[in-house]
C-alpha cells in the first residue's frame, strides 16, 4: 500500500498546488489594479479573498502531509497507521477543494467562485480503511506494560518532550501577541 498511498499523496498535493495557483491568479485579477491592491475591490471581493486563504492552507497541509509521509517512508518508518491517517486527510481535503471548503458554519468557497475548474480528487478512503484506522488508533491508546500508553513511549527520552513543546509554543504565542508572561 505504501507506494500507492505516496503516489496518491503526490497527486493530491500537486492538484492542490495547481488549483491554488489558478485561484490566486483569479483573485489577483479582481483586486489588483495598476500593480497595487485596490482596497475597495478587496472589500468587494472579501469572499474569494478569504477563500483563497483557505485554499492556500489546504494546499500547504497536503504538501506537508505528503512530505511527512515521504520522509517516514525514506527512513523505512511509515506505518500502516501513518499511511491511513495521511490517506484520510488527503482524501477529505481533496474532496473539499473540489466541492467546497467550509470557511465558517455558513460560508463555503467553491472553485466556481474563483471562476476556475475544480481540482481532481486524487485519493479516496473506504469505510473498511476508516474502520481499520479506528482500530489501530484504539490499540495505540491502550495502556501497555507499566500502564503507559504506546503513543507516549519515548517522549520522556526525547529532548522535545510534550512539556517542552508546550512551553515553547506558549512562549512563541505570547511573543507574537505581545502578551505578558
Amino acid at each position: 500500500m505504501s507506494a500507492e498511498v505516496l503516489a496518491g499523496l503526490d497527486e493530491a498535493a500537486n492538484n492542490a498546488a495547481r488549483y491554488l495557483e489558478a485561484a490566486r491568479d483569479a483573485v489577483k485579477a479582481l483586486v489588483v489594479k495598476g500593480g497595487k491592491v485596490d482596497r475597495v475591490a478587496l472589500d468587494r471581493e472579501q469572499h474569494v479573498v478569504h477563500g483563497l486563504a483557505w485554499v492556500a492552507t489546504y494546499a500547504e497541509t497536503l504538501r506537508e502531509v505528503r512530505d511527512w509521509a515521504r520522509a517516514l517512508s525514506d527512513k523505512g518508518a511509515l506505518t500502516e497507521t501513518d499511511q491511513l491517517l495521511a490517506k484520510l486527510l488527503a482524501a477529505e481535503y481533496s474532496a473539499q477543494l473540489a466541492g467546497g471548503v467550509p470557511m465558517t458554519q455558513v460560508e463555503i468557497i467553491r472553485p466556481d467562485h474563483f471562476g476556475v475548474p475544480a481540482p481532481g480528487v486524487a485519493l479516496s478512503i473506504t469505510q473498511a480503511e476508516k474502520t481499520r484506522l479506528a482500530a489501530l488508533l484504539h490499540d495505540l491508546a491502550r495502556p501497555r506494560d507499566g500502564g503507559e500508553h504506546q503513543s507516549r513511549r519515548g517522549l520522556r527520552d526525547d529532548p522535545r518532550s510534550i512539556s517542552q513543546i508546550r512551553r515553547r509554543q506558549d512562549h512563541a504565542t505570547r511573543a507574537r501577541l505581545a502578551l505578558p508572561r
